[in-house]
């Protein structure tokens, strides 16, 4: 048996190298490759029955504990930043025989003289439902420059306050001046950017500066004497426009070719900004210093306020509110990405004529722009509430149901998709009616979508593919079949009595005749439902995500179905890395006196003992006497 960890200690606030571990000799070895620094192979768990998202369960690793080892991947200055930041999340790789097991997260949870434990978790998740936009617009308020925050990645500072958190997603839109390579681009999370620090008027994203090309109008120190014209034209400087100071004498003039920002620092003064529309000439005073910066640059735009945040909306909404309101005037609010063509905004549950042509989702929307619904006259004078379809996966009809969630979802997070274990994602029961205005990990969030839907989901990350599981599905065929010699250990479990399943949604319903004296208004009802199981035990609750509660239960229906099937655990010797979560396993066992089949849904690995459990809900029949 051969177990590898790769522990990447690159990133703050460690600053060294990706070490690999392992409790035996292998054949990976290299400058970073010891032995044997693993004390106790980890157990790993992946998953579980009810889990929407199959991530990791249990999971633990223990090295052994020398500080004073300059070989040991935590010693020195690397020990002092553990136990300086004993919480953060240390990018691991596990390996069995050089396949991959987990692209997770290690995280320190104990530490004793002799060794060191952590906690191994999955892998760091940073995207947010919510979206923020940094767009480009004509606004003067907005961005000084765009920098390198000292550390080699891009800081991006505002004339202003800005609303920006910690971890929250950056999208730029309109880089036209500088920084195309931020451009967004709704199919490519490559262009959506976690904020990494802020203070409160810089943020910093962890894209390497060099990564962005640029030419200065000159670079060098340079003194101008006068009469010189310096020309900026559509080219800037991410941290100055002229790469070095430059001195200026007196007399000196800069003809601008479009609008820019001259950000001018006299003598003994303090640094004062200046507007400066196409075609103006400013004349320089003797020994200031000047930094010419793209003006339309990196606005953050309305939709950085979290008052103004865009709600996620995805499937089929009605009368739904909060909307962000993007104008003082009231002719505007924002649009989750709902299809312009189809979609109505309402006052008080009365709809309003839209203009279409100043209306936007996340596809049209100009550069600078935030995606809005842009009203034909008039304005919202009561509450504000949007209806119709999204088109965040299916641009061209709208977002349905399961089967579109989850591969908005695998796009949103950079991974191809496979639903081939989801024979029942396009069915009716499983269509879908979110609006959530609440900013919480996409993962996260994800996983009670699923758990609604009688779905399942996880993520190989190795090959960057989400698999998506219906619960009701059974495979035609079965990974494996195990008789009862290839069986170390089994046993049958039931779920707890469960009374029924209940579910509760909150609708909007525009009440009223739509006259002066009897006006429309908008009236929030909560609708809930029971399905009935068994007249003992518990009743249990699950958020519904359905378009109606009929809908929801159907689903309800389904999942008790599943839930009331015995799970079968077995355990078989060897590390069998091939069957996945959703796959069939048929069983033959003598021991238990039953065949039949399981789907999986959990699986755990002893690397101590070298076995390997299986576990889901089954079918079973009992073996004839």
């Amino acid at each position: 048996m051969s177990f590898q960890v790769d522990m990447d200690l690159t990133s703050a606030p460690f600053s060294d190298a990706v070490y690999y571990l392992s409790d035996t000799p292998s054949t990976w070895k290299n400058d970073r490759f010891y032995q044997p620094y693993i004390t106790a192979p980890p157990f790993i768990e992946l998953g579980d029955y009810d889990a929407g998202w199959l991530n990791v369960n249990v999971g633990n690793l223990q090295l052994v504990n020398r500080p004073n080892d300059s070989s040991h991947p935590f010693s020195g200055a690397n020990y002092t930043a553990l136990l300086s930041s004993p919480a953060t999340a240390i990018p691991v790789i596990l390996r069995y025989n050089g396949k991959q097991l987990l692209d997770g997260t290690a995280i320190l949870n104990n530490l004793t003289p002799e060794s060191l434990s952590f906690q191994l978790e999955a892998k760091v998740q940073r995207t947010n439902l919510l979206r923020l936009i940094v767009a480009e617009t004509s606004s003067e308020a907005d961005l000084i420059e765009l920098k390198n925050n000292g550390a080699g990645k891009i800081r991006i500072t505002t004339a202003a306050l800005h609303n920006f958190g910690l971890g929250e997603q950056a999208f730029f839109q309109g880089m036209s001046i500088v920084g195309e390579e931020l451009e967004y681009n709704p199919s490519d999370t490559s262009t959506q950017f976690t904020i990494t620090d802020v203070t409160d008027t810089t943020f910093d994203i962890n894209v390497d500066v060099s990564t962005i090309t640029y030419t200065n109008p000159s670079s060098g120190n340079y003194s101008f004497d006068s009469g010189t014209q310096l020309t900026a034209t559509e080219t800037f400087s991410i941290s100055q426009s002229l790469e070095s100071i430059c001195t200026i004498s007196s007399g000196i003039t800069i003809t601008v070719a479009q609008s820019v920002v001259l950000a001018i620092q006299g003598e003994a003064q303090l640094p004062q900004t200046y507007s400066v529309s196409s075609g103006d000439t400013i004349t320089i005073i003797f020994g200031s210093t000047v930094s010419v910066t793209g003006l339309n640059a990196y606005d953050i735009g309305n939709a950085s306020a979290t008052d103004t945040q865009l709600p996620f909306a995805f499937g089929t909404v009605t009368l739904q509110e909060p909307v962000p309101i993007l104008d003082v005037a009231k002719t505007q609010v924002g649009n989750p990405n709902l299809k312009t063509t189809s979609a109505s905004v309402q006052d008080d549950g009365q709809d309003e004529l839209l203009n279409a042509s100043l209306s936007y989702d996340f596809y049209t929307v100009p550069d600078g722009e935030v995606p809005r619904f842009t009203l034909q006259s008039g304005s919202l004078e009561g509450e504000a509430s949007i209806s119709g379809i999204s088109i965040h996966f299916d641009t061209i009809n709208g977002d349905e149901n399961a089967y579109d969630f989850f591969g908005w979802l695998a796009q949103s997070i950079g991974y191809s998709y496979d639903s081939s274990l989801a024979s029942n994602a396009n069915n009716d029961d499983r269509k879908v009616s979110i609006f959530e205005t609440n900013q919480q990990r996409i993962l996260d969030f994800a996983d009670q979508v699923a758990k609604a839907l009688n779905m399942q989901f996880y993520l190989d990350d190795e090959n960057d593919i989400l698999h998506l599981i219906d619960r009701e599905n059974v495979p035609g065929t079965a990974s494996l079949t195990l008789e009862d010699y290839e069986i170390l250990a089994s046993q049958i479990d039931l779920p707890a009595p469960l009374s029924g399943l209940l579910s509760s949604n909150s609708y909007n319903l525009a009440v009223g005749a739509g006259l002066g004296a009897n006006p429309y208004k908008l009236l929030k009802v909560e609708r809930a439902v029971r399905v009935a199981n068994i007249d003992t035990g518990r009743d249990d609750t699950i958020k519904t995500f359905s378009p109606s509660i009929e809908v929801a239960a159907e689903v309800l229906t389904d999942i008790i179905a599943v839930k009331n099937k015995p799970r079968l655990s077995v355990t078989i010797d060897g590390i069998n890395l091939d069957v996945q979560a959703g796959e069939r396993i048929d069983v033959n066992n003598k021991t238990l006196g039953i065949t039949g089949n399981m789907i999986v849904r959990k699986r755990a690995w002893d690397f101590v003992n070298e076995t390997t459990t299986f576990s889901g809900d089954s079918t079973l029949t009992p073996l004839s006497i």
